[in-house]
């Protein structure tokens, strides 16, 4: 007994592997009803897909004795989610048509597909070489099939979904950055030319009232040069704005050269109060050689990154923050990665949890964008160990393997902490 489940075991371990790499239901239902039928040596083996919006299995693949008359006459089954609880010997089925029709195909065992109650379908078998009752050694093995099954079928409809809704991230995307450059242009070329004459006006008025020689209350002097002051703060306050709606640094140098002048900016601003005395912010990159031929990628992962860093920054109270960014090659294919590591208190639920939860859109813009372009963002944080950002995105440009690692150090201050 204890081989034959030893035997069992070595067989799913080999089962899961080959089905995680497939990418189609067809493709692991027929390996399914092959991978029984060998092992178990089965005259028949059928595999019903279930339609939870009609209620009905319907016939996905069979493999070995198998007419076509007989399985015209199972087509649809009326079986019910809550009859496939568990597995079941045909014979103890409930009286039914389809209980009659499994019969006259002569199936001994009904093996659900399911994942947490949730019904995707059903393996039939029929009867080994020797025609004799399956032992329950064998019916456990055929459930771990089964959940094995179910789970890379339910992967497969997750990537269906997400093949569905990556052009509509990219749309949305695509739209939202249109806007952001358009409303940066209008700043530039219509507000910022009106401070720019403002500025000149009032410099003008406060020559002109100086020379006069009636008597000009020195308040108005006073209210003159105030404005006069403070307009280039407000000058550099609107150039921010315009480089957090799109900085034309990532548009002419491109993605690494954006990132350090976003670190710059932020080691010129004071930390917030609670964070520590000081934050030291290293970014390191390689195989940056090059700018990224596509324009909108080099814009996704730069908002992805910065989204990232100014998380760290303002709610982690870290440390250290340690950025890397690599553009290699991973198992043959061109593949840019980005880590973000904080040393922080680390996030107050799960990455999960917090998504889209209480105004952390960020998270969410971040996983859009990474999912828009076929690429994978994995999150990890525990209270009071820190949070890990890995976002990884393939590309089809080769990376320029010329440039080897490099490195910038940036230290962020509060503002009562001497320099």
């Amino acid at each position: 007994m204890g081989s034959k489940r030893l035997g069992y075991n070595q067989v799913v371990s080999s089962y899961r592997e080959t089905i995680r790499a497939m990418l189609s239901r067809d493709e692991i239902l027929q390996y399914t009803a092959q991978t029984v039928q060998k092992q178990l040596k089965a005259n028949r083996v059928l595999v019903w897909v279930y339609q939870a919006e009609t209620g009905n299995m319907l016939l996905s693949h069979a493999v070995g004795q198998i007419t076509e008359t007989s399985l015209a006459e199972l087509f649809p089954l009326d079986i019910r989610p809550e009859t496939l609880d568990q597995t079941y010997y045909t014979t103890d089925l409930p009286e039914g048509t389809s209980r009659q029709g499994l019969m006259m195909l002569k199936l001994q065992v009904i093996i659900p597909i399911q994942l947490r109650h949730t019904l995707m379908g059903m393996v039939g078998i029929g009867y080994d070489a020797y025609r004799g009752p399956y032992s329950p050694e064998t019916t456990y093995w055929l459930n771990l099939l089964a959940t094995e099954a179910a789970l890379s079928l339910r992967n497969v409809q997750l990537e269906e979904s997400l093949e569905k809704l990556r052009p509509v991230y990219k749309w949305t995307i695509d739209a939202r950055e249109s806007e952001r450059r358009r409303l940066a242009s209008e700043l530039h070329d219509d507000v910022m030319a009106q401070m720019t004459t403002l500025t000149m006006t009032i410099n003008m008025a406060r020559s002109q009232l100086a020379q006069l020689n009636g008597n000009i209350d020195p308040k108005v002097l006073n209210w003159l040069e105030t404005v006069s002051e403070g307009m280039p703060q407000l000058n550099r306050r609107l150039r921010e704005i315009m480089n957090g709606l799109y900085p034309s640094v990532l548009t002419n140098l491109g993605l690494i050269a954006a990132l350090r002048t976003h670190i710059d900016s932020l080691a010129r601003q004071p930390l917030p109060p609670n964070n520590p005395a000081e934050t030291i912010i290293t970014m390191t990159w390689e195989g940056f050689g090059e700018r990224i031929e596509d324009p909108n990628l080099e814009r996704d992962l730069y908002y992805v990154t910065r989204q990232a860093i100014d998380n760290a920054v303002k709610h982690a109270q870290a440390n250290q923050i340690l950025v890397n960014i690599r553009w290699g090659t991973l198992r043959t294919q061109p593949m840019i990665s980005i880590t973000i590591r904080d040393t922080g208190r680390g996030m107050k639920a799960t990455p999960d949890e917090l998504v889209g939860r209480n105004g952390r859109l960020g998270l969410v813009s971040m996983n859009e964008r990474v999912i828009a372009w076929n690429g994978t963002l994995v999150m990890e944080s525990e209270p009071n160990q820190g949070t890990t950002i890995l976002a990884r995105v393939p590309v089809e440009q080769a990376p320029d393997s010329s440039e080897g690692l490099q490195q910038a150090v940036r230290r962020l201050k509060r503002e009562n902490v001497k320099t």
